[in-house]
């Protein structure tokens, strides 16, 4: 029975360090991003991007007034935010640092004191995070209530990865702690890109305001981080099987159910947007196009692993992965339907904000669903352990 490989692939370690590198040209700019709400007239990435755009433009006037509508919410909560944004940056540049050391065995002490460092730094993060959103009203938000929802959902994602994180590697659970670790980052990495996002779209078409690009990339934002994060996963845990490991994971039946729920939901919303604002039509093609990739990259790398019949882990992986995320339309709507239901908001609000919520509850529901696994596997597999050049068996997790 093999080991499971932590030693990480050339692919990945070329990731980790593009994803350091870009930290440190990302955590100035997000730290000198909040000056204009406390020194009017400070320099920033954002009016810096807006001075090259043509001054009449409505994305540039846009962003003028984005700097001055958050101020208020802003100033409100000062120090949660200052202390948020602050840790943000450094929390960027610990992750990959901390996957690096992890996959080093003669690096192990370090990783466990940066682990510990870097689970305080989140906690606190997110708790700073947490105080901003309570103390501003959803109207009040950035982009309204729709990004407020998306924003506790990034926030979700965060800290429930990061308790189940460390769960796992309490119980000695390295690789299933690892998987944990790479979802909370992929999350925390929705701040560089929606940025990103909304950089891009107003570069490309200047009559598109600030508000309305951060609404177009959070329609795509939760799609592109979890299937970030499975690919970072794969990277990461190389493993081609795992002891006890059940044949299929996602029956045919199921992944049938899955398939026809996913594709009525697509159509049933397709439907529906087409009653919103003209302004949030172009939300519809870039959520369509990221669904598609997201499936596309999916049911190809599972198909690809089945035919080489030597991935048996990977292929179920992916198998998940599709089966979750085809459901994310499905998923949204549900989630508009409560939204309606509990907080009044009107139809297009609760259809828009369950377009981003859609994407991370699957997504976060397959690494619910591939832990489940990996935990039912090794219940039921034999531990390796080697003394005196022998192999005797105990039942525990799979090291």
């Amino acid at each position: 029975m093999s080991q499971p490989q932590r030693t990480l692939s050339r692919p990945a370690r070329v990731g980790l360090w593009a994803l350091a590198i870009g930290s440190l040209i990302y955590i100035p700019g997000t730290v000198l991003a909040m000056l204009p709400y406390f020194h009017s007239g400070a320099w920033t990435p954002e009016t810096a991007f807006r001075d090259l755009l043509p001054g009449t433009s409505v994305a540039a006037h846009s962003i003028h007034e984005a700097l001055a509508g958050r101020k208020g919410p802003y100033l409100h909560s000062e120090w949660p935010m200052i202390i948020h944004t602050v840790l943000g940056g450094g929390i960027m540049l610990l992750g990959p640092w901390q996957l690096f050391t992890g996959s080093r065995r003669r690096m192990m002490r370090g990783h466990r004191w940066l682990g510990r460092t870097y689970a305080l730094v989140v906690g606190v993060s997110m708790l700073m995070a947490a105080v901003y959103l309570v103390r501003t009203p959803w109207t009040e938000v950035f982009s309204g209530p729709v990004f407020a929802v998306g924003l506790w959902g990034f926030w979700t994602g965060v800290v429930v990865s990061l308790v189940l994180g460390i769960a796992a590697i309490r119980r000695g659970a390295v690789e299933r702690h690892l998987r944990w670790m790479v979802f909370g980052y992929a999350c925390l990495m929705s701040a560089p890109l929606i940025r990103l996002g909304w950089t891009l779209i107003m570069g490309l078409d200047h009559s598109v305001p600030m508000p309305r690009a951060n609404i177009y990339t959070g329609s795509m934002l939760f799609g592109i981080c979890t299937i970030g994060a499975t690919i970072g996963a794969r990277a990461i845990d190389r493993r081609r099987v795992v002891p006890g490991m059940r044949r299929t994971w996602v029956s045919e039946n199921t992944m049938t159910a899955c398939v026809t729920i996913g594709i009525v939901g697509y159509i049933v919303l397709g439907m529906l947007s087409f009653t919103w604002h003209p302004q949030w039509g172009p939300t519809r093609i870039y959520y369509s196009a990221t669904w598609f990739v997201v499936l596309g990259i999916s049911a190809a790398s599972a198909l690809r692993h089945r035919a080489r019949g030597t991935h048996p882990y990977a292929e179920q992986e992916w198998r998940v992965t599709f089966a979750a995320h085809i459901l994310a339309p499905a998923v949204g709507l549900l989630f508009a339907g409560i939204l309606i239901v509990a907080t009044g908001v009107s139809a297009e609000v609760a259809e828009m904000a369950g377009v981003a919520v859609g994407w991370g509850a699957c997504g976060l529901g397959a690494f619910l669903v591939i832990d489940r696994e990996l935990r039912r596997a090794a219940a039921r597999a034999p531990r390796l352990s080697y003394s005196d050049g022998r192999v005797s068996a105990k039942t525990s997790d799979v090291r």
